[in-house]
């Protein structure tokens, strides 16, 4: 593996780290006030970090992040704020807000960004943007479906995600093969998208 794939990956688990470690924590019946803390370090180091470093985010990671960073002190505010039943509220749809943030962030990727949802700077306008219509439709399918399976994560939420995953990869993959690119932002793990296209 070369340098630029290493670095590739590297970066890949430092922006996938805080939703990981949070996710570890909430199922082991962690108190969703410390799970999400150590989540919202966690993501404002990593964003940190990497802005700090000049690297574009991966647009569904960074929905996740984002979603960590707002989440525990939104929790705190509601609980001791004296609203209670919000805070309870935020802690129920908690993995629903994750697929929510994903479509937020997808929405300003593709109506701002020069990679789009699909996050690739070197995809044709049309793909790009056909591409990122269809991951934000899909992110926008997922949030209802979650809703619906609101207590079982596993259906809820890591079923969306993977799918949502999976089906970048693919577009990605697809494309590169078509146009004979290598495709940089195929590199790393299978769970995280490489961040290869992002805002500026």
């Amino acid at each position: 593996m070369d340098q630029s794939r290493q670095r590739a990956l590297f970066y890949e688990i430092v922006e996938s780290v805080p939703g990981i470690a949070f996710v570890a924590l909430w199922r082991s019946d962690v108190p969703i006030e410390i799970s999400g803390t150590v989540g919202t370090l966690l993501a404002a180091a990593a964003l940190i970090f990497l802005k700090a470093r000049g690297q574009r985010f991966s647009p569904i990671v960074l929905g996740i992040n984002l979603h960590l960073l707002l989440l525990a002190p939104g929790y705190v505010l509601a609980v001791y704020g004296g609203f209670p039943f919000l805070g309870d509220m935020l802690a129920s749809a908690e993995e629903a807000g994750v697929l929510v943030a994903i479509f937020l962030v997808g929405r300003g990727y593709t109506a701002f960004s020069k990679g789009g949802f699909i996050g690739a700077e070197w995809l044709e306008l049309q793909d790009r943007r056909m591409y990122s219509a269809g991951l934000l439709v899909l992110a926008g399918a997922a949030i209802p479906w979650s809703f619906a399976y609101l207590g079982n994560a596993l259906v809820s939420i890591a079923l969306p995600l993977m799918v949502l995953f999976g089906v970048r990869r693919f577009l990605l993959a697809r494309a590169a093969d078509r146009n004979g690119n290598s495709g940089s932002g195929l590199a790393g793990v299978a769970l995280v998208p490489a961040a290869d296209g992002g805002l500026d």
